[in-house]
């Protein structure tokens, strides 16, 4: 996924990449099941130029998801997101506790 839009960034930022590893039924949706069977945690990886790269897990909150850093320290933010269907093009809401909303493009998926 790239960064289509975001606070300061309105026209988004190609260089501003999120990877996220994760099972998705045939509609294009997360595969809640694959998730609760998983032997591993589902992992993500964002990507800014300039900056370090952040490793991520993605985790169940309630009814939705969220990414943790994999380096979680109590004061670490959990960052919601939401995407109904993930196929390209597709957008994927990323929420910082705060409410500040990033919007990333989904611009390709693979099948493992």
């Amino acid at each position: 996924m790239l960064l289509a839009q975001a606070p300061g960034k309105p026209d988004g930022d190609v260089e501003d990449r999120l990877t996220m590893d994760v099972r998705l039924n045939h509609h294009g949706q997360i595969d809640l099941d694959a998730f609760h069977s998983a032997p591993t945690p589902w992992l993500a990886r964002r990507e800014v130029a300039g900056h370090q790269p952040r490793d991520l897990e993605i985790i169940r909150i309630d009814e939705g998801w969220a990414l943790q850093s994999t380096r979680s320290e109590d004061n670490d933010p959990i960052w919601t997101f939401d995407g109904h269907v993930f196929r390209p093009g597709e957008l994927v809401r990323l929420r910082r506790p705060e409410g500040q909303e990033f919007l990333f493009r989904i611009v390709s998926t693979e099948q493992a």
